[in-house]
């Protein structure tokens, strides 16, 4: 794919992409600052269709009058104040899905210029290659996109150079979010624990990362009762993947990155019904976005130790597994009652957690699929962030909102902590009810970090495309690797641990 930026003067494409803003209750409108025939074509369209701009929404495919251009689509993009990174990729998903097998070629983009232009023609990149992934590598027959030229029409007063510059570096990060995605949509039979280590081991060897996958007496020997314990129930062997990115700098922080890897959950001994197990092999999707965010950060050479740990195995029912009322035996001591064998993944965490701290992490993000009570609250778009102190918190919603990937803090209530409080051991996986159980999923996790500067993303509705929308396919989504980059770029860019604030518990 070639990545170009072109003044209208030059430009010559078989289709430009116009976002259309939504201005009122039935009328949308073309950005400002358009070329005058193009803005007065695609206003005059726009008008005619009574198009409500309702974002990635495909408006119109029309033949162009223009010299520069065969065709002129429209994609919603919802309201001018509204406009984001995350909805520029959306218009580009879809646009390039509505042509990809329309014989075009060289596909241009309008920009909205409601962003700073570098920005947005990353976004577009981003986004183009987003929407051309299909998800179909098990299907017979397959069929090849045509767009092989993505364009951005440039404002007058920003150097093409600088845009190609962009979109160039939007695409070299977002074939590891492709990574991703893809491994979250092979079939559960095709990425067991040993094959997720075997794809990190063929991408360390490839970026130079250092890799070490930690089995059986290996895990024994690290007294990783918790990951044995789910495990238990499966013929296949868990696995603690460990990558390694070595900083040029001896005074850089180290940013452990732990992901849950949970390659299918079917409930254990608590089965999931049936209806609630068909997706489950996304289970995995934290722990994906780890490995492809390590392979990316290599890719750069951020000047950042970044440590990336997956917790990967099985939760299955069996004549051996775990059962509730065991209790397991953390890495870092603790003891844990099973309450819950479908409350498996902040149990692997657990010990990938302790690890971390053991190995010399300055901070901490973990990353899982872990509640279906995050997605009551916030949906199927946004990640629920828990953590401490607030400044670390604020550098990593900082990082989301850079990477274009909504996040919402929420709380971490000391009083739902009395819900872990156990009578055999030091604190059992669940509570005695439904309520807050995105809270009571954090607020345990956090008993194996210690003191040091820790942030929960719970990813649980965005890492799954349930639905096949204008810009993208059911599936995996690879979300949160973008996150993950944008901060290790912030920590290269500000090392000093000092930036992010005294330990202070968020109570709300």
């Amino acid at each position: 794919m070639d990545y170009l930026a072109q003044r209208w003067t030059q430009l010559e494409c078989d289709a430009i992409v116009v976002p259309l803003l939504a201005e009122g209750e039935e009328e949308s409108a073309p950005p400002r600052g358009l070329p005058k025939p193009l803005a007065a074509l695609a206003g005059e369209l726009a008008l005619h269709m009574r198009a409500k701009g309702k974002s990635a929404e495909v408006q119109f495919l029309c033949p162009s009058t223009l010299p520069q251009a065969r065709w002129v689509l429209g994609v919603g993009a919802g309201k001018r104040g509204d406009f984001s990174l995350r909805i520029a990729r959306e218009v580009a998903g879809a646009a390039v899905r509505h042509l990809r097998y329309r014989k075009m070629e060289r596909v241009a983009f309008a920009l909205s210029g409601l962003l700073p232009a570098p920005v947005e023609a990353r976004g577009i990149a981003e986004g183009a290659l987003d929407g051309l992934y299909e998800g179909e590598k098990y299907r017979s027959k397959k069929r090849a996109p045509t767009v092989e030229s993505l364009i951005v029409l440039a404002p007058d007063r920003v150097a093409p150079r600088e845009l190609a510059r962009a979109m160039d570096q939007g695409a070299r990060e977002t074939q590891w979010v492709t990574l991703a995605r893809s491994m979250v949509d092979e079939p559960p039979s095709r990425l067991p624990p040993s094959e997720m280590a075997r794809i990190a081991a063929e991408l360390a060897k490839e970026a130079g990362l250092e890799i070490e996958v930690h089995k059986g007496a290996a895990l024994r020997k690290l007294k990783m009762g918790a990951l044995l314990g789910v495990a238990s129930g499966s013929e296949e062997p868990a696995c603690l993947i460990v990558l390694r990115h070595r900083a040029r700098s001896k005074a850089a922080p180290t940013l452990a990155l732990v992901g849950k890897g949970i390659t299918f959950d079917s409930g254990g001994l608590n089965l999931k019904a049936p209806t609630s197990m068909e997706s489950m092999k996304m289970d995995m999707a934290g722990g994906a976005a780890v490995i492809a965010a390590m392979r990316t950060i290599a890719d750069l050479k951020l000047n950042v130790n970044a440590l990336g740990i997956v917790a990967a195995t099985e939760n299955l029912p069996s004549a051996r597994p775990y059962k509730p009322g065991d209790v397991l035996e953390a890495a870092n001591g603790k003891t844990i009652e099973v309450q819950d064998t479908d409350a498996e993944g902040r149990i692997v965490l657990a010990d990938a957690l302790a690890y971390a701290v053991k190995q010399g992490a300055t901070q901490i993000v973990d990353v899982a699929t872990l509640t279906g009570a995050c997605m009551v609250a916030l949906g199927r778009t946004t990640m629920g962030v828990f953590g401490r102190p607030r400044g670390w918190v604020d550098t990593v919603m900082r990082a989301a909102q850079e990477a274009g990937e909504p996040a919402w803090q929420l709380p971490l209530i000391s009083e739902i902590k009395e819900d872990l409080r156990s009578q055999i051991a030091d604190i059992r996986n669940t509570g005695d009810d439904r309520y807050g159980g995105a809270i009571r999923g954090a607020l345990f996790l956090e008993e194996f970090v210690g003191e040091l500067p820790w942030v929960h993303l719970d990813i649980a509705g965005p890492a799954w495309r349930d639905k096949k929308t204008a810009f993208g396919p059911v599936g995996g989504t690879g979300f949160a690797t973008r996150t993950l980059v944008a901060l290790a770029r912030t920590l290269a860019r500000r090392p000093s641990k000092a930036a992010f604030g005294p330990r202070k518990p968020h109570a709300g």
